[in-house]
């Protein structure tokens, strides 16, 4: 029993969570996406970032809707 700071992603998988103070928000932070310089023009290193980028703004918007 407690109270936990739990990204909507990992809480929408668990039904038995009851959501407390709706109306906090928590931080939103940067996230970084290091590779070696020699796989800058790599096709698959260029999918994989466009991809996990479009992933976290995804995820960042119903945050950014309650700022």
């Amino acid at each position: 029993l407690g109270i936990a700071d739990v990204p909507d992603y990992m809480a929408g998988t668990m039904p038995r969570l009851v959501k407390v103070l709706p109306e906090t928000v928590g931080p939103i932070f940067d996230l970084y996406f290091i590779y070696p310089s020699d796989l800058r023009r790599s096709k698959r290193v260029s999918a994989f970032r466009d991809f996990i980028t479009a992933e976290t703004e995804i995820l960042r918007r119903p945050a950014m809707r309650q700022n």
